[in-house]
């Protein structure tokens, strides 16, 4: 027999989940007090006692809603045509000729998976803040 931290019954081994690590050999909680700890509404409740860590989960994890399924697509094609050598990257920048190795495919359209302009990162920045002042009301 064995007490379940968590409701506190005594209990026989059966209703406890096998632990090699454990010195008994078995989990500290039975199988009940396991399956409720896992439920929604349990998630709910350490959710709203730990309004900080559910805010920064929700920060570290938000990039995946917030992309584009067409530029996604796109960015996908490309980058499997350059690794199946299909298309080659030029050896510079195509605006300021700098020579890097890291080069950014810029793409004007998204629906043009391969139209794009091969920029160094300093150029790409530049291309994006010129398209975001441009987007911008003047009022």
């Amino acid at each position: 027999m064995k007490t379940c931290v968590r409701c506190k019954q005594l209990k026989a081994f059966t209703d406890f989940e096998r632990e090699k690590r454990r010195k008994s050999g078995y989990g500290s909680r039975c199988r009940g007090c396991r399956r409720a700890g896992w439920r929604p509404e349990y998630q709910r409740a350490y959710r709203d006692r730990h309004p900080e860590r559910e805010a920064a989960r929700r920060r570290r994890y938000s990039f995946v809603k917030d992309r584009d399924p067409v530029k996604e697509k796109a960015r996908a094609a490309l980058r499997n045509a350059v690794a199946a050598g299909r298309i080659v990257k030029p050896g510079a920048c195509e605006r300021c000729a700098a020579l890097d190795k890291l080069l950014h495919g810029h793409h004007h359209d998204y629906s043009k998976a391969f139209a794009v302009v091969w920029l160094c990162s300093r150029c790409h920045g530049l291309f994006h803040r010129i398209d975001a002042a441009l987007a911008e009301p003047t009022g």
